[in-house]
């Protein structure tokens, strides 16, 4: 009985608030859209982002899990073209990121259930990465801010939690054919053979690759914020800072991330916090490492981190010159 009537109270919940929130436009003055790969840190760097809680945060609005996602054709890593700006998951989006949007799941980390108790916005995503850079043209108010993790981490983070909600045949990506007219054509037989003959890790490393690839590929240097997870683990302050510097918030008082209880405490899609960046050496072969290596090598993705596993951003910076 309680079940139900908790239930009954939810959907009315939804059915009072939705049109609330659709029909009244709140003007974030800061809108934030942190984009990553899934176990990439990314709900942990939004929360210490959001260190002052004048955040209003969305959990992963871009997840097919969500029925407005689901009936507008959203797919897991979904592709928009320059020329797609009025399709139903093009208007979608920019509801989202006006703030027009709710849903229960993205709203689970929000104290006040009114949007207008917030001063910014802040949208986390790990499925977004194939249209950020779109939906970023057509919508100038958003500073996207790019997270990257080590792939072999993510990729071995992945293999641990196969039940969860990943790609796992980087084939699908195929499927899509204005990703492959634009980006994937000179890739399609090597995609199909990792599809075909390559291993989970394997498999995970290229997708990685993929989504990782095109964003560095379209942005400029001064459209987008990239930041490394395994920065944030050694010089917190330091992320925070740049960008504060990008979103134009510089002038926000200087803190110590590091003293703050959200450093240390796991996220909700986390059970610890550890911050041993090498961690994932003891879980690879070294077969299986020279295999990722091969694919990361083929996206010109090979020397983003030195042997430490700390991020090189001058190979970062050349990656981007040369595309």
């Amino acid at each position: 009985m309680k079940n139900i009537f908790r239930k009954v109270k939810k959907l009315l919940k939804i059915l009072f608030i939705k049109p609330i929130y659709r029909l009244y436009k709140v003007k974030y003055v800061h809108t934030i859209w942190l984009l990553g790969s899934g176990r990439s840190g990314t709900t942990w760097i939004a929360s210490l982002i959001n260190y002052d809680e004048t955040y209003r945060e969305l959990f992963e609005p871009f997840h097919i899990v969500l029925p407005e996602l689901k009936f507008s054709g959203f797919t897991k890593h979904h592709y928009l073209k320059a020329d797609a700006e009025h399709g139903k998951i093009q208007k979608l989006a920019k509801r989202i990121l006006n703030g027009q949007f709710y849903s229960p799941r993205p709203e689970a980390s929000n104290t006040y259930i009114w949007q207008s108790k917030y001063k910014n916005l802040l949208v986390k995503d790990v499925f977004a990465n194939l249209l950020a850079y779109n939906v970023c043209k057509w919508n100038n108010h958003i500073k996207p801010i790019f997270l990257i993790r080590n792939p072999y981490a993510v990729a071995l983070s992945k293999c641990s939690k196969k039940d969860w909600y990943w790609m796992t045949d980087p084939k699908d990506f195929l499927a899509q054919d204005n990703l492959v007219q634009d980006f994937l054509k000179p890739h399609v037989d090597y995609i199909n053979e990792i599809s075909d003959d390559g291993t989970y890790l394997d498999k995970q490393i290229l997708i990685w690759s993929v989504i990782n690839f095109i964003p560095l590929t379209q942005f400029a240097e001064d459209e987008i914020c990239i930041t490394f997870y395994e920065d944030w683990t050694i010089d917190p302050n330091a992320e925070l800072l740049r960008i504060q510097h990008f979103i134009d918030q510089s002038s926000s008082p200087v803190i110590d991330i590091k003293a703050s209880p959200k450093f240390s405490r796991p996220s909700k899609t986390t059970a610890t916090k550890k911050f041993d960046i090498t961690s994932w050496k003891s879980e690879i072969s070294k077969e299986q490492l020279a295999s990722g290596n091969k694919i990361l090598e083929h996206f010109g993705l090979h020397m983003l981190y030195d042997e430490a596993s700390i991020p090189r951003r001058t190979a970062l910076v050349n990656f981007r010159s040369n595309r």
